[in-house]
């Protein structure tokens, strides 16, 4: 077993020295021809077909790593069943112990009673010599044949006390040469006990390390999962941009100007997005918040508003951003896109359609992946490609209520 434990135990080894998979889905380049997007659209996939392998290999060592650890819960259930059979046998061998020790006590016991008898005799014998006993015996005796017979008592009782106490010592010799043997057979018990203890303990430890490292590639697949999803959505992306680009003209070109919100940054001319309201969450005011929330005390029929002239490239339902639009603008030749989320019911607008600052796309709510209404406000330099946005107030100055 001791073999087989440093087999798992090598694996182990060689389980943390496989190197970290750390994937990043470079971020897409802005396409303004169809040839542009073709071309992200074929490094993404490029990037999901290499994700896609990675995942398979992590995967495989997540296999491995579980297919060891079933061996090993299975090696501690028969270590700890050996361990409880081996408590069993050293409670029996404490038992003989224990009866053997009351043997020899007992043993002990008549040893010392028949001492007493005999040394009570031995002394009424010194008061008497060999020579009146026999005359004794003889006196008391009504004929030579009762004499024979009494004097063969005497000599009789003499000689059973010696026999009983070399009985007695052969017994007592006998239990203490048992003893020492249960003796024995307990210390090497309980030295099995304690190896298998120790090894019980060492298939604990490689477990606790067997579920770390799965861990680790759990985080590993999640990571590599993202990665991939995020590298289709930047396909999904490119193909609606190349479909709009097929037939519609590019986004109208802003330079700036002003609007009935008082947002306005000179430069780039983009307006606060809601029509009144307040800042509820900054960008990263937790992880992976990759936008600014406006809120305006829950009331749903506050307007949403295109932040900057552009086109629609996405209006509808998703799973996280719920009722949603996505708008590209074309500031000064720059391309950026604009993310408005969790609006209240379906988009006022559609995909293609251009819009200019100020259009409403519909009001603030609490639809998708949200908690309470509120405006999730996301700017990108480029088309989108979650999750590598940029702080809205790079281009946006949102006083602390308006």
């Amino acid at each position: 077993m001791s073999k087989k434990i440093f087999t798992m135990l090598s694996l182990a080894l060689m389980l943390s020295l496989i190197p970290k998979f750390s994937f990043t889905v470079d971020a897409a380049t802005t396409c303004s021809t169809k040839q542009e997007c073709n071309d992200i659209i074929s490094e993404a996939q490029s990037q999901i077909s290499d994700l896609k392998s990675k995942e398979a290999a992590v995967q495989k060592e997540i296999d491995i790593v579980e297919g060891d650890m079933g061996t090993t819960i299975q090696k501690i259930s028969e270590t700890e069943t050996a361990i409880s059979e081996f408590e069993k046998k050293i409670s029996i061998k404490e038992n003989e112990i224990k009866n053997s020790e009351n043997e020899i006590k007992k043993l002990e016991n008549d040893i010392q009673e028949l001492k007493e008898v005999v040394a009570e005799r031995m002394r009424v014998s010194q008061r008497l010599s060999r020579g009146n006993t026999i005359l004794q015996v003889l006196s008391e005796s009504d004929s030579i044949v009762d004499f024979i017979r009494r004097l063969r008592v005497v000599n009789h009782f003499a000689e059973s006390d010696a026999e009983s106490m070399d009985e007695l010592s052969l017994l007592v010799s006998q239990q203490q040469a048992m003893l020492a043997t249960l003796k024995v057979q307990k210390q090497e018990l309980a030295e099995n006990k304690a190896s298998l203890e120790v090894e019980r303990e060492t298939l604990t430890a490689y477990q606790e390390k067997l579920e770390q490292q799965k861990q680790e590639l759990a985080k590993q697949m999640q990571q590599l999962e993202s990665e991939r999803l995020s590298a289709a959505e930047i396909i999904s992306i490119a193909e609606e941009q190349k479909k709009i680009l097929e037939q519609t003209p590019p986004p109208p070109v802003s330079s700036g100007g002003s609007s009935s919100s008082g947002g306005v940054i000179s430069g780039t001319g983009f307006m606060i997005p809601l029509a009144t309201g307040y800042v509820s969450c900054e960008f990263m005011c937790y992880p992976n918040h990759t936008g600014i929330d406006l809120a305006n005390y829950g009331d749903t029929s506050t307007p949403v508003y295109a932040a900057q002239a552009g086109t629609v490239i996405r209006a509808g339902w998703h799973s996280a951003y719920g009722n949603h639009v996505m708008i590209t603008h074309n500031v000064n030749g720059q391309i950026l896109t604009t993310v408005y989320a969790h609006m209240h019911s379906a988009p006022y607008v559609s995909v293609g359609q251009q819009v200019s600052r100020g259009t409403q796309l519909g009001t603030m709510g609490n639809t998708g992946n949200s908690f309470g209404a509120h405006l999730h406000f996301e700017v990108y330099e480029g088309y989108y490609n979650y999750p590598y946005a940029v702080n809205p107030r790079n281009y946006i100055s949102f006083p602390s209520s308006w």
